[in-house]
Parts: C-alpha cells; sequence; structure tokens
C-alpha cells in the first residue's frame, strides 16, 4: 500500500473556514480565506466565498467588492452568487439583481444560485408566492440550501405563514447558522406568539455571540415584549 498524500494546505484552510461558517464563526473563517488569498487571488471561487462570508456579518460594502472582483476573474462563475443577490436584495438594487439572475441562469441553469436569485428578485417586488417557486425549483436542484431556506421562511412571513415560516427558518440555522435566520426565526416566533420560544432562541444567540451587537438587539427586541421588559431590554443593550 502506497503511503497516503497529505491534504494540501488550500483544501485544509477551505474546510476549517466552511466548517467555522456553518456554526456562525464567520470572521474565524474569514481568517482561514484569507490566509488562502496570496495563492489564489485569482479564484472566483474564493472571491464568492469571501464576498458570502462579509454577507453573512452585514459587511455589504466588502461583501459587493469581492462579489464584483469574482466576476471580473470569471463571468460564468456562480459559486456563491445566491448571497451576492441577497446582498442586491437587501439594498433594493433591482436593476443589479435582475442583470445577475439573467446572467446566471443563462450560464448555469441547472445549479440552485440563479433560482435562489430569481426568488429574491421576486421577492424584493412584493412576489411572495412567485418567489416560493423558484425557492423550491432551487431546493429540487439542491435540497440542503440554507439560504434558499432562509428566504422561504421569509416569504412565508410576508404571506402570514409564521408557523409555516418558523419551520423553514429552524431548517436553515440547522444548516448554517447564519443571523439572519436566527433574526426571521424570532420574528416568526413572535408573530405566531410563540414569546417563550422566541426567548429561547434570542438567548441561545446572545449565548453564542455575546459582543455581536445584533445579537444584543435581538435579544432587547424580543425581552420588551415580555412583562416589564423595557427594563430588561436596556438593561441588555448597555452590556
Amino acid at each position: 500500500q502506497g503511503q497516503r498524500q497529505p491534504v494540501p494546505l488550500w483544501v485544509a484552510e477551505l474546510v476549517h473556514a466552511e466548517a467555522k461558517a456553518s456554526v456562525a464563526s464567520e470572521k474565524e473563517a474569514l481568517r482561514h480565506l484569507e490566509r488562502m488569498k496570496g495563492n489564489f487571488a485569482s479564484s472566483a471561487l474564493l472571491l464568492g466565498q469571501i464576498g458570502r462570508l462579509h454577507v453573512m456579518q452585514d459587511n455589504l460594502g466588502e461583501a459587493r467588492a469581492f462579489f464584483e472582483r469574482a466576476h471580473c476573474v470569471d463571468e460564468e462563475s456562480v459559486d456563491g452568487m445566491e448571497y451576492y443577490a441577497a446582498l442586491l436584495a437587501r439594498e433594493n438594487d433591482l436593476e443589479d439583481l435582475n442583470s445577475l439572475v439573467y446572467s446566471l441562469k443563462e450560464n448555469a441553469p441547472d445549479r440552485p444560485e440563479p433560482w435562489v436569485a430569481a426568488a429574491y428578485y421576486s421577492h424584493a417586488r412584493g412576489q411572495s408566492d412567485r418567489a416560493l417557486l423558484f425557492v423550491d425549483k432551487a431546493l429540487s436542484l439542491k435540497p440542503r440550501l440554507p439560504l434558499a431556506y432562509q428566504l422561504r421562511g421569509r416569504a412565508l412571513l410576508d404571506t402570514g405563514s409564521a408557523a409555516e415560516a418558523t419551520v423553514a427558518f429552524q431548517e436553515s440555522i440547522r444548516l448554517q447558522k447564519d443571523m439572519f435566520s436566527y433574526r426571521g426565526l424570532v420574528e416568526a416566533q413572535l408573530e405566531d406568539n410563540k414569546l417563550n420560544a422566541a426567548l429561547h432562541t434570542a438567548r441561545e444567540v446572545l449565548e453564542a455571540r455575546p459582543k455581536d451587537t445584533r445579537a444584543l438587539v435581538l435579544t432587547g427586541r424580543v425581552l420588551a415584549r415580555t412583562a416589564n421588559g423595557a427594563d430588561k431590554a436596556i438593561r441588555v443593550l448597555k452590556k
């Protein structure tokens, strides 16, 4: 039997980064990917993954720069571009989002990313039912797609289906612990009059991210709905 070849450093860094991202350690994941930039500065895959992590941290300006660099390196790249679609939707840049949808569909119609992007475009235009159809298409191509479940949850909330939205956000979190999914889950639980469940979720997020301002705000928002909640929320936000 031949000796097992050592795993290349770049593969190890990529695996470590993905593992950290899945448990909401985006900053640590970014550190792993940054170590690879010197050797893979022209990799559209790497640039797209760095952009994805910046989106997950709400660093939309930095994320956009990385996605634009990835597009310059390879105009046909689709890896991570569903997060670019999420970014453009959050910035309400429907013109660029529409262009991205057409580009992704032309280059990779059998990949899930174009359909997630199309779902974001429909949702941004207030077409939640249409967005859900595109989400289903994306999930038929790749069932383990956290961003698709996150968007499903958001679209279901918009149609008044808070209980179903809760299930969608929980599945997104199971696949990847993203603050946007936690935020959506809490909103769905509150909408469904599940205050105790929302408190549990918020405390779970705060325990995992005690220094994350977004976690503090989320917890304060839920506490404000409880008895004597205003005072509790103020104490949390002063931390």
